[in-house]
C-alpha cells in the first residue's frame, strides 16, 4: 500500500509538471539592434500581460559595454544601457519571450534614447513571424505652462502677505 501511494504521488507530480510546461512556448527575437547613433539607453517592453521576457543575450563586442536589467518584477520590460557616445554605439541583443503558445500574437514596444532624440517603434509577433515599425520623436524642451508660473507667483504673494501681517 505504501509503495502504491508513492507511485501515485510521483505520477501526479510528473503529470502536473508536464501539463504546466506544455502551455508555455519560448519565442525568439533575434538580432534586434539600435538604428540611431549616440544611443545610450534602450527600453523594450511587452504589451500583453500573458507574455514575459525570459532572457536577453547581448552579443559581446569589445568596443561596446552594454548591460541589461529588468525594469520591474513583472519581467515584461527590460532596460539596456551603454556608454554615452556621439558615434554609433551598437547593441545587438537577442530576446527570449515566454508566451502561452507559439500561435499567440503579441506586440513589443521599444525606445532608443540618445542625447538628441528618441526613436520608438513596435515589433509585432503575428502568425509566427516578426513585423517591425518605427517612428521618430525629437527631444524638445517643454516650456513651463503659464498657469504654473501664475500659481507660483500667487503662492509667493500669499506667503509674503502672511509673514508681513502676522501677529506675534
Amino acid at each position: 500500500m505504501f509503495y502504491f501511494a508513492r507511485v501515485l504521488i510521483l505520477s501526479l507530480l510528473v503529470s502536473v509538471l508536464l501539463i504546466s510546461t506544455s502551455f508555455a512556448a519560448t519565442i525568439n527575437g533575434k538580432n534586434w539592434y539600435n538604428e540611431s547613433p549616440g544611443v545610450h539607453t534602450m527600453k523594450v517592453w511587452v504589451i500583453e500581460p500573458e507574455v514575459s521576457i525570459a532572457e536577453v543575450n547581448i552579443k559581446k563586442d569589445p568596443t561596446s559595454s552594454w548591460t541589461w536589467r529588468y525594469a520591474d518584477d513583472t519581467k515584461r520590460a527590460v532596460i539596456l544601457t551603454g556608454l554615452k557616445t556621439s558615434g554609433m554605439n551598437q547593441v545587438n541583443p537577442d530576446f527570449k519571450f515566454i508566451s502561452p503558445d507559439k500561435k499567440f500574437n503579441f506586440s513589443v514596444e521599444w525606445a532608443e534614447i540618445s542625447n538628441d532624440n528618441a526613436l520608438t517603434g513596435t515589433n509585432f509577433y503575428i502568425n509566427k513571424h516578426w513585423k517591425y515599425t518605427k517612428g521618430d520623436i525629437s527631444h524638445t524642451p517643454t516650456p513651463i505652462p503659464g498657469a504654473v508660473i501664475l500659481f507660483g507667483v500667487g503662492l509667493s504673494f500669499v506667503t509674503f502677505i502672511r509673514r508681513k501681517f502676522s501677529f506675534r
